[in-house]
């Protein structure tokens, strides 16, 4: 619930982008009103039924953030009178959803090794894993901590490399031209009868397994042919798998 006397100095409600919810607290907050958190369910809503809607859903609030982040910039504007908390809270909300092309790194990196022997991690194996696992680790920990109670950590890897491709393409074209794109409602209120596998949002990611897939076949090639690779090809191997 927004305050219609403080909506209204600010001009209104903030159009320019597909989130105008967020986008409207951010200039309100500018303004130095303040937000409070009642601690009660006052409504319930609808979920999308399909995960081709979800998908829509999510890929038009990565739009919206990264459009907030293109046009305003809250860590760094000097116009929007944020305290500093209040711009890392922003600047981590609008930046969240640019996980889409480092997840799709992520899946290709072990690929590109095994079968064409493109290695994008510069180091030797032990080496890589002593950096990388600690990070992760506590990475993964510090997700738990803080959202053990609403989500879990692997079903948070699940959902943003099933939307990894469509996420990363929308807050690209987000960022190189934020005033593209137009606003789309969630379809909602549909009826779903039986289970189904929906192809058609999950054709990009199925290819990656597959080729995911492929690569692992190439790793007895490896370890007898090259053997010296021996520690790269395992670590490879097992970050394909995962």
């Amino acid at each position: 619930m927004i305050r219609k006397d403080y909506v209204l100095e600010i001009g209104g409600i903030a159009v320019e982008t597909v989130t105008e919810d967020c986008h409207t607290s951010l200039r309100l907050h500018s303004q130095g009103y303040d937000s409070v958190y009642y601690d009660k369910i006052m409504v319930a809503g609808l979920a999308p039924e399909k995960f081709s809607t979800y998908v829509g859903q999510q890929v038009r609030w990565a739009r919206g953030m990264a459009q907030i982040l293109r046009l305003e910039n809250p860590l760094f504007n000097r116009k929007l009178k944020l305290s500093i908390p209040q711009r890392l809270c922003y600047f981590s909300a609008t930046s969240h959803f640019f996980f889409g092309f480092p997840r799709l790194m992520y899946a290709i990196a072990p690929m590109l090794f095994l079968l064409f022997g493109i290695n994008l991690v510069r180091g030797l194996g032990v080496e890589t894993l002593a950096y990388a696992v600690p990070h992760i680790v506590l990475g993964l920990n510090a997700n738990y901590i803080t959202n053990k109670a609403a989500r879990f950590s692997f079903w948070n890897e699940i959902f943003e490399y099933a939307m990894a491709f469509q996420d990363g393409l929308v807050t690209m074209l987000a960022v190189i031209n934020p005033k593209a794109g137009t606003f789309n409602v969630t379809d909602k209120g549909t009826s779903v009868n039986q289970r189904y596998f929906d192809w058609n949002s999950m054709r990009i990611s199925f290819g990656l397994v597959v080729l995911l897939g492929l690569s692992l076949l190439a790793v007895p090639f490896w370890l007898v042919l090259r053997s010296e690779f021996k520690e790269a090809v395992l670590i490879n191997a097992f970050w394909a798998i995962f």
